[in-house]
């Protein structure tokens, strides 16, 4: 493509942590993985591709067609001839050799522009491609940044029920002691084990999520499947979304938005085109001609013509049968379809954007909330477990306090996964989720 774009995730990237453990898959090496590999982009890399190569003036006829002509013969003929002079031409067996050569130029001057807005409309369209692999890549990240996030959220999960099964063992290890002890009464004893076993559970059901969550991965940025790996579950948030601002780059560079506007522009090239062939076509031309003939019958046995001609053509077709009615309003339609298709998208656009950032307030919100809901739930079971500890509190007290510091952490890392899609989310519908640059 001469006019390639080389995209890069610049939002996302910038955005992830590069002191990192190095055998940790980042969310950097998934995006470059999925850029490199998932074949809808290979595709619609391709596509763009094509569009490319059609937007040039000679698929427009803006170029002059060159083309090099030629024939030969030969024939052997009784010839009987008398001419007006009474001499007489009789000669069985005659030869005759002809060939002929031609170097043709034709160019189309002037038809009614048609040429010039054809190209216009095969860019336009090339363009479009273009922004069509722009979506793709997009959607394509998109659901690369939804897959690498729900495995971290998982993996965040996980280490809450680690911490929740090192309680409950602690918990079931000093029962059982005051048990053996004499101490401790049965029935304490068997309130830890139910506890210990639903937190078990409770883990390798995770764990199953997360083994899944690893896969869709893999699948994701085109890798096979595995669950070999970890990722980091660090995240970061942009500061300084204000909506205005998110409007007007949503307007300028959303991928969907560009696409109705280029597929508008395409439409209006398309008709003038159309309108020009009411105009008359005026060509040019110029031929080398080469002619060479040897007749032993004729009276010229041999005969050699070489020389330039040129040549001008009109051409206006005055009428043809409403063909050209039909294709102009024809054209006006698909025209007029495409503007209230933009005018739709438009407010699409506008709509999504609200709602998206509405959406990603509110997810802040209930993140700051659940992360203070995580420190008193904290401070609630510390204190709690001192009280047990001192044979204060029974074990279903303690049992309440830590399923609800258990239950308050696995909310806070899921608001803060919630958050984080719904900011990529917003990041994407304002056009701002890719950098381009042209080569």
């Amino acid at each position: 493509m001469s006019n390639k774009w080389r995209y890069t995730a610049i939002w996302l990237i910038s955005l992830v942590s590069l002191a990192q453990a190095q055998q940790k898959f980042t969310l950097e090496q998934a995006i470059s993985t999925a850029l490199e590999n998932n074949h809808g982009i290979a595709i619609a890399r391709n596509q763009a591709e094509q569009a490319d190569n059609i937007a040039r003036p000679g698929n427009a006829g803006m170029l002059p067609t060159l083309s090099l002509n030629g024939s030969g013969s030969y024939s052997k003929n009784n010839t009987a001839i008398e001419l007006a002079t009474g001499q007489n031409i009789d000669q069985a067996g005659a030869q005759s050799l002809a060939a002929n050569a031609a170097l043709q130029l034709d160019y189309v001057l002037f038809n009614g522009l048609a040429n010039i807005n054809t190209l216009r409309q095969f860019k336009a369209l090339s363009s479009m491609a273009d922004l069509g692999l722009r979506l793709t890549i997009e959607n394509t990240l998109l659901l690369v940044t939804a897959n690498y996030y729900e495995v971290a959220r998982l993996s965040e999960i996980k280490r809450v029920n680690e911490e929740a099964i090192t309680i409950s063992k602690d918990r079931y290890n000093r029962a059982l002691l005051r048990t053996d002890l004499g101490s401790g009464s049965r029935l304490d004893l068997l309130n830890a084990e139910v506890s210990l076993n639903a937190d078990s559970v409770n883990y390798f059901r995770t764990i199953t999520e997360l083994e899944n969550a690893k896969r869709n991965l893999m699948v994701a940025i085109s890798l096979e499947p595995s669950t070999d790996f970890d990722v980091d579950t660090t995240l970061f948030f942009q500061a300084g979304l204000i909506l205005d601002n998110l409007k007007q780059s949503a307007l300028d560079q959303n991928s969907a938005l560009a696409i109705a506007r280029m597929n508008e522009e395409a439409a209006t090239y398309a008709l003038k085109a159309n309108e020009g062939s009411y105009l008359p076509q005026i060509t040019l031309g110029g031929a080398y001609n080469y002619t060479t003939q040897n007749n032993e019958a004729a009276i010229t046995r041999n005969l050699q013509i070489d020389g330039f001609s040129l040549n001008a053509g009109l051409r206006w077709n005055l009428f043809t049968g409403n063909q050209r009615q039909t294709a102009v309003r024809n054209a006006k339609l698909e025209l007029a379809t495409n503007q209230e298709a933009l005018e739709d998208t438009r407010k699409q656009i506008l709509r999504d954007l609200e709602n998206a950032y509405n959406t990603y307030l509110n997810a802040l919100y209930v993140m700051n909330k659940e992360e203070r809901n995580v420190q008193t739930n904290k401070l609630n079971f510390e204190r709690t477990e001192e009280l047990f500890n001192l044979g204060q509190l029974n074990g279903t007290q303690f049992r309440e306090a830590q399923l609800n510091l258990v239950q308050s952490e696995s909310n806070y890392s899921n608001s803060r996964y919630l958050a984080k899609i719904a900011e990529v989310e917003l990041i994407r519908i304002a056009g701002l989720l890719l950098g381009e640059n042209q080569n």
